[in-house]
């Protein structure tokens, strides 16, 4: 990780991705009704992210002849997990929405070199405001704040179960939840739930914007995602290994001839090979409703997770 950066410039860092991925939902949502979660998600994978590493290239703060590549990818399905409830019962429901990840290939140490976390998003019930108070919400819940051992329900991962108390650094920086805004302004803010207790009003705390959290992760801090060794065979980084390989390796289900994800430079129907800033944002959405939002092809029943991993060192086009 980058840790030669300056308090100074993580910040700077954290305020040029805010407003990036604050201008792709308040545009996306513009003269329309409000967002739901699944096309707000899109939005900030699909198109935020690459403003964001095309705009942390400009700002001329990454150490000179540091690259950054980004791999951003989307799909409606994630994966399902099952696991022991504290109180008794089985517990089922998703992993997470989407795995972030922070690679440094030449970081002098394993643990230096990967940092990740699982997010679960939903959207604020009003500005600022995160409330989670149903059954399922609640076995969510129980799985981001404890981490009970699990195991992933589709057939192609490892069929063990899986203990992410084991692993480098605090499992607790395992899984947070991302809060979406979509009222102008649009932003997502990142809710980290340790110690915290589930209830009708909201059991989340230490509130970060997902901008302050890519700029913390770049920079390797304390607090900002969980280190991992990639390769490594503890649960957690062999999890992320795991993620990262079926996102990537899967087919999409509805193309001719079968092509893999991690090998294509236009996901949905944006090409992502264009320059994407503040003024041509418009015009890649042209309406309220871009037409990759109900691509049928992206919706994998089968457990594949969205994806955004940054990787210090590659050339970014």
């Amino acid at each position: 990780m980058l840790e030669t950066l300056t308090d100074a410039e993580v910040s700077r860092l954290a305020h040029v991705a805010e407003r990036a991925i604050s201008t792709c939902l308040t545009k996306a949502a513009a003269g329309g009704p409000k967002l739901p979660e699944v096309p707000a998600v899109e939005t900030v994978v699909r198109l935020g992210m690459r403003m964001v590493a095309r705009q942390w290239r400009r700002t001329g703060l990454m150490p000179k002849g540091t690259g950054l590549a980004l791999q951003s990818i989307f799909t409606h399905a994630a994966p399902k997990v099952r696991f022991d409830r504290p109180g008794g019962g089985s517990g089922r429901c998703e992993l997470a929405d989407l795995l972030i990840v922070v690679d440094d290939p030449a970081a002098v140490t394993p643990q230096q070199r990967r940092r990740g976390v699982l997010v679960q998003a939903k959207l604020h019930d009003s500005p600022g405001r995160l409330e989670l108070n149903d059954r399922n919400e609640r076995v969510q819940f129980e799985l981001l704040s404890s981490w009970p051992e699990f195991k992933l329900e589709a057939g192609f991962y490892r069929p063990h179960d899986r203990d992410l108390k084991l692993g480098p650094s605090d499992h607790a920086w395992s899984g947070e939840y991302g809060g979406i805004d979509q009222p102008p302004p649009g932003a997502w803010t990142q809710y980290h739930i340790r110690n915290a207790i589930f209830s009708t009003s909201p059991p989340v705390s230490g509130a970060i914007s997902l901008g302050q959290l890519l700029a913390g992760m770049l920079a390797g801090k304390d607090g900002y995602g969980r280190a991992a060794i990639p390769l490594g065979r503890d649960p957690w980084s062999e999890l992320l290994d795991e993620l990262l390989n079926v996102t990537f390796n899967r087919p999409l289900r509805n193309s001719r001839p079968k092509s893999k994800r991690g090998r294509s430079s236009q996901l949905g129907f944006v090409n992502l090979s264009e320059e994407v800033d503040g003024r041509s944002i418009l015009h890649s959405f042209g309406s309220s409703e871009p037409p990759f939002w109900d691509s049928g092809e992206d919706e994998w029943p089968d457990g594949a997770i969205s994806i955004v991993r940054l990787i210090v060192g590659e050339r970014f086009d």
